[in-house]
């Protein structure tokens, strides 16, 4: 079974789902802009790399819990391989991913912390070129701030990374030798 195409309304949606999301975001407590955030990304990047991926229970197993790319590190690195996101962006959100880890294992974290600044500041640094962040008075901004505004950088630059992957993988099923897409057909059918 092939991965479903994409519509124009797909698009429509998933372009009116990031805004909704954005906007969204900056009214969490520091706990949920940190995991919302991972999460949007996890599943950005969940989404891109099942494009490569035949549907099915193998591919369910493949990205679920448990399974090799059921971390968000593993999905990362995936995604590097496949060059879905470049180096500079996998060094940003394996930053992001160990604030997400530190939030959600100290529940009373919270970017007022020097601590967490510093991880934040880093993050921050990874991403976005200096002279944006001292043209912006970003240095000044508070941890939160810098947080959202560094992850909103990261997903404009990935917004329509999903449709860039979709279009290149269009004639993948055309390049599937027949035998081979009968039989990897029938035994997801029989699985």
């Amino acid at each position: 079974m092939r991965t479903p195409e994409f519509t124009e309304q797909d698009v429509a949606a998933l372009e009116h789902n990031n805004r909704l999301f954005w906007d969204k975001l900056n009214n969490e407590s520091d706990l949920g802009m940190v995991l919302s955030a991972g999460a949007y990304f996890e599943n950005l990047l969940s989404r891109c790399t099942k494009r490569y991926f035949l549907a099915g229970d193998v591919s369910k197993g493949v990205m679920g819990a448990g399974g090799p790319l059921g971390s968000f590190s593993a999905l990362l690195d995936c995604n590097y391989l496949l060059r879905i996101i470049d180096a500079d962006q996998r060094t940003a959100l394996k930053k992001l991913a160990k604030i997400r880890n530190v939030f959600a294992h100290e529940l009373q974290s919270s970017f007022d912390e020097t601590s967490m600044a510093d991880r934040v500041d880093d993050y921050a640094a990874s991403y976005v070129a200096p002279e944006i962040i001292k043209d912006m008075g970003e240095s000044k901004k508070s941890a939160g701030e810098k947080f959202s505004f560094t992850s909103f950088v990261i997903s404009m630059d990935l917004s329509h990374r999903e449709i860039d992957v979709w279009m290149h993988t269009l004639g993948y099923s055309d390049l599937i030798p027949p035998h081979l897409d009968d039989e990897i057909r029938r035994s997801e059918s029989s699985s």
